[in-house]
Formats: C-alpha cells, structure tokens, sequence
C-alpha cells in the first residue's frame, strides 16, 4: 500500500508541506555537542510504548494530543529562549504540535521540528536509547508505517501492537 508515496522522503515532503514549521536534519541534531552547549531540549512526541523502546538521548516524552495552553503550563520554562527539537516517527504528530505552539506563542525561531522524525534518525545509522542504554530497535508504529524503517543486521523491530 502507498503511504504518502511509500518512502520516508515522500512523507517527510508531505509533511512539511502540510505543516511548514521550522525544521532541522538527524545530521545536524546528532552535532551532540554543539547543540547541548547551547541547552536544547527534545521532546519525543509520541506513545508511551513507542518512547520505551526507544528515543532520542535526553529526550522528554509529551502526549501526542497535549494542547498548547497544557503544554506551556508543564514545559514553558524550559522553551525559554532555548532551541527546542520535537519529533516523533516521521515528524506528523511532532510538526503539528510545533504548529499549535507557534500558533499559540508566536515563536517561530525556536521551535523546531526533526524531519522524517526518529524513523528518519534510525534510517541514517543514529543511536536510539531505552531505559536500559542503547539500542538497536524502534517501535514501527504500526505495520504499515513500520515498512519505513531500514531493518539493522541482526536485530529486529519491535512488532506492532
């Protein structure tokens, strides 16, 4: 089945047509040292499943459906004057939550979408995290969108719920 063209690229064009908010690279993100000198935070922006599995080093989880106003309310303070990266699989849920918050705030600078999201990040060979350390496996969200991700030697994904 084609979802949104059936590749990562496809969607992550689709996205950021739909929702054309502030974006940056895994490459640019993954510059670990440059960005945590500068005090970014990420927020993952998906299921408590999908988080467990794995995420972004340093990541905070924020439900997918988390209005601005109760968003502000819980993590205003640490968006202040801060670049902040949001993403979730392919950057759908974390683009329109960056899009309700620009829409709310007005800042346009500092919020910030990871394109193609943590599929896109694990796709380019990026190191994800479980409570555990490292790993080598993602949530694939479902079925379908799982067939995004590039299957890593030896292991295996998660299976979709």
């Amino acid at each position: 089945q084609n979802i949104y063209g059936g590749s990562l690229d496809a969607v992550v064009e689709t996205v950021s047509r739909l929702y054309p908010v502030a974006g940056i690279d895994s490459p640019v993100l993954s510059d670990s040292a440059s960005f945590l000198v500068k005090g970014v935070v990420i927020f993952d922006v998906r299921e408590v499943d999908e988080f467990d599995t794995s995420h972004l080093k340093g990541a905070v989880r924020v439900d997918p459906n988390v209005g601005p106003d109760t968003f502000l309310k819980q993590h205003g303070e640490l968006l202040k004057e801060r670049p902040t990266i949001f993403y979730c699989s392919v950057g759908y849920r974390s683009s329109l939550l960056v899009k309700r918050l620009v829409d709310a705030t007005g800042d346009t600078k500092n919020l910030v979408n990871l394109r193609g999201g943590i599929f896109k990040w694990y796709n380019e060979g990026l190191t994800v995290y479980d409570s555990t350390g490292l790993t080598d496996e993602i949530h694939p969200f479902s079925t379908l969108w799982g067939r995004l991700l590039k299957k890593r030697a030896g292991k295996k994904n998660v299976p979709a719920p």
